[in-house]
């Protein structure tokens, strides 16, 4: 209900340690970024949903013994499960009921009940059309070069937020994201031509495949987590070497999966891809090492 005097250096420090503590005593996983909370647990059975509304009771007790409101109408419920039917239960925070939602926007990423990334997909192609128009429009009597190196500045990188999580398996989404790069190229070079293939335009200014991007970042990705470069937690299980005598050395298992979710979610992918990498990528002391040696063994 109080603060400190906005753009003072130690507010980021002061706020952090105002709400560091949050968490403490909370049974279920709560993930902080700024003022972005998260809270989530696995629903097994009716006592998982009881321990969840607990949480959500302490964490009433909390904003209330230190002034911290929570904005509860920005706050909703989402069931992630591909089940037909779901343990279904309404949560309360502070008597209010919390909406259900069957999708919800966090830090970025749009999350589906059905773990389908179509929406999110469709949002930031749309997204990255508008962002390439408004740069179309004030750059375009710029150089070529001047155009192109905006385009990578603010609207590719719009298409590749957290890639390695989402990169769609679909023909009809993968079709989606490169039109926009395809439409970029048209406004770049200046020809709206249909006799012009904007696929050659695209080559012309040296661009390459959206999803030869997603792909790399996906296994450098990999490579983080096997060097232990970002704190990404595998289930038990899943980065188990093959032990087999096989054309590399660095190869893991990968494990059986019954649905298209599970088959093309990040660690089943990842692994393929890091499977088929020369054992020069995989063994690379640093991340740009590792890209240097990708690159060349895609060229090769």
């Amino acid at each position: 209900m109080s603060g400190v005097p906005q753009r003072l250096v130690l507010g980021p420090t002061l706020f952090l340690v105002y709400i560091n503590d949050l968490g403490n005593g909370i049974n279920s996983t709560v993930r902080l970024f700024v003022d972005d909370t998260i809270l989530y647990r696995t629903i097994a059975n009716p006592a998982d949903t009881t321990i969840l509304q607990a949480d959500l009771d302490k964490l009433s007790a909390w904003e209330k013994k230190w002034q911290m409101g929570f904005n509860v109408d920005k706050c909703n419920s989402l069931t992630v499960t591909l089940r037909k039917k779901p343990l279904v239960h309404n949560y309360i925070l502070n008597n209010h009921t919390l909406e259900r939602v069957k999708s919800a926007k966090y830090l970025g990423i749009t999350l589906s009940s059905n773990l389908n990334w179509g929406k999110h997909i469709k949002a930031i192609a749309a997204k990255a059309n508008r962002t390439g128009a408004f740069v179309h429009r004030n750059v375009k009597r710029c150089p070529t070069k001047v155009h192109t190196d905006c385009y990578k500045t603010l609207v590719r990188p719009t298409l590749e937020y957290a890639s390695s999580v989402w990169s769609p398996h679909q023909k009809e989404y993968k079709q989606e994201l490169e039109m926009v790069q395809r439409r970029a190229a048209r406004r770049i070079c200046k020809d709206f031509s249909r006799d012009t293939s904007a696929t050659a335009l695209v080559e012309k200014l040296k661009l390459e495949e959206l999803k030869q991007r997603r792909d790399t970042n996906r296994v450098t990705m990999m490579y983080k987590v096997m060097k232990d470069q970002v704190s990404v937690n595998p289930r038990p299980g899943t980065l188990t070497p093959s032990g087999r005598n096989t054309r590399t050395q660095h190869g893991l298992i990968v494990s059986y999966t019954r649905t298209n979710v599970r088959l093309y979610s990040f660690f089943p992918v990842a692994i393929r891809m890091w499977n088929s990498l020369p054992t020069t990528a995989a063994t690379a002391s640093s991340v740009d090492e590792f890209k240097t040696a990708v690159e060349e063994w895609r060229y090769d």
